[in-house]
């Protein structure tokens, strides 16, 4: 029978997961960073807040909910509550998976002017 440890590793290398459950087995075996980070099926806010300094999170905001269907002030809000989660390290903002074509350009230059007004961006 294969240990916890070797069944999360051959997951791993598979580069597949399944569904995996959160618990503290995968950093115990070395995953430090979580993406995609969905806000649809994951509680964004509680998993930041738990897992800060053991975990890092990537992703977040909503590509099924908030890009193709809220408000640019919808998109901006949400930005800045992920952005804000973020600012004691952690998290790595971008959209939960690929911004898909029917999300309006508007909706794209709102997240993206929030994140450029951040105190220390640099735009290469």
């Amino acid at each position: 029978m294969m240990t916890k440890r070797e069944v999360i590793k051959l997951v791993l290398e598979a580069k597949r997961p399944p569904y995996v459950p959160w618990n503290d087995d995968l950093i115990e075996i070395g995953v430090n960073c979580f993406n995609p980070f969905q806000p649809e099926v994951m509680d964004v806010t509680s998993l930041i807040q738990r897992y800060r300094g053991r975990l890092a999170f990537h992703g977040g905001l909503s590509t099924q909910r908030t890009l193709p269907y809220g408000s640019s002030d919808d998109v901006r809000r949400e930005t800045e509550h992920l952005l804000e989660l973020g600012h004691d390290g952690g998290y790595i903002f971008a959209p939960a998976h690929d911004v898909e074509g029917h999300v309006s350009l508007e909706n794209m230059l709102a997240f993206i002017e929030v994140v450029q007004q951040q105190r220390g961006y640099v735009q290469m």
